[in-house]
Parts: structure tokens; C-alpha cells; sequence
């Protein structure tokens, strides 16, 4: 999946992306360290999808401000000093992160063998640390029972780091990586 995220990124950005890490996380373990620029999560824009499917999930799409701006500008060609809006840095991340989540759905669904749909984006208005405590409620009620799956990806000739966060049930880890019938 996070190949795929990197050929979309190279295609769509016409520079290198790398994968700079994966990690997972049990519900219970400290919270995963988010690649991002800027310390203060209210600075960061962050972006949710959720699937209800027999694989129930809530995924999270995490980029620093500046850095959703810069890829913003890239997006829609805005050359102007200011930059994009507000409003236009949000629409560009919900459709980079629908891209970026979206591939990384379709390997686990290709695991799996069965379809996976998620909700469109949604631009989510919280710190990190509430989001990934809301995100782990919502999937189960035990922490422990709790799996986070963190992808980092950065691009050093734009200057732009993101993260992808995986909130599953334990249960559905072992299908999405190889438990299902899938290809």
C-alpha cells in the first residue's frame, strides 16, 4: 500500500517520495510519534475516513499546516505570494489524503479479498492525541484490543512530511495482512 502511495505522490507532485517508516502500535502503548513538522497539533491538519465493514477501521491522514499548504499550491497551480485559502488547503488535503488512504485501502481490501468502502474525507477540527483517543474508542472499548498502523512518507525537494494512522480492532490485523483470501 505505501508503495502505491509513493508512485501516486511522485506522479502527482513530479518529485521522489519515500516511505520513512512504518510502524504499529497496541492501543495500550504509548501514543505513536506523528511525522510532522510542527509540534503543536492544533497546527496540523488532519484528515479522517472511516470504514463499517466486516474490517472496521478509522483512518487518519496527518500533514503539518505549511506543509498542507505547499502541497495545496502544488495542487492547484497557485503561484500567487499568499498562497492558497483556507478553505482551498482543506479541499487539497481531503483529496490528497482520499488518495493516499484510498491506496492503502485497496491492498488491504485486495488482502482480504473483499471490498472495503470508507467515507469520503472529512477535515477533523481536534488535536492529534484526541483524535487517535476517539478514533481507538469508537473501534473497541478495550485499548489493548487496539492496533494503530502508522505510515510516514517525506518529501525532501518539497519539504513535506505526512502520515497516514491506521486505527483497527486487533481481531482484523491478522485478515488485512494475510489472513483473508486475497491475491
Amino acid at each position: 500500500g505505501a508503495k502505491r502511495c509513493i508512485d501516486a505522490l511522485g506522479i502527482m507532485c513530479n518529485t521522489p517520495w519515500v516511505l520513512s517508516g512504518i510502524e504499529l502500535f497496541q492501543g495500550s502503548d504509548e501514543k505513536p510519534e506523528l511525522l510532522i513538522a510542527s509540534t503543536d497539533s492544533w497546527e496540523s491538519v488532519s484528515i479522517q475516513m472511516t470504514v463499517a465493514t466486516d474490517v472496521p477501521m478509522i483512518c487518519l491522514f496527518i500533514v503539518s499546516q505549511p506543509a498542507a499548504k505547499r502541497m495545496a499550491a502544488l495542487m492547484t497551480r497557485d503561484k500567487s505570494p499568499e498562497g492558497p485559502s483556507k478553505e482551498v488547503v482543506g479541499l487539497a488535503t481531503m483529496e490528497w489524503a482520499n488518495i493516499m488512504l484510498t491506496n492503502i485501502l485497496n491492498v488491504f481490501a485486495d488482502t482480504a479479498g473483499s471490498a472495503i468502502l470508507s467515507s469520503p474525507p472529512s477535515l477533523m477540527q481536534s488535536p492529534i492525541p484526541n483524535l487517535i483517543m476517539d478514533a481507538s474508542r469508537q473501534i473497541c472499548e478495550l485499548p489493548g484490543r487496539v492496533v494503530l498502523a502508522q505510515n510516514k512518507f517525506s518529501c525532501a525537494g518539497l519539504g513535506i512530511d505526512c502520515a497516514t494512522l491506521f486505527v483497527l480492532h486487533a481481531d482484523c490485523l491478522k485478515k488485512l495482512i494475510g489472513g483473508g483470501h486475497g491475491r
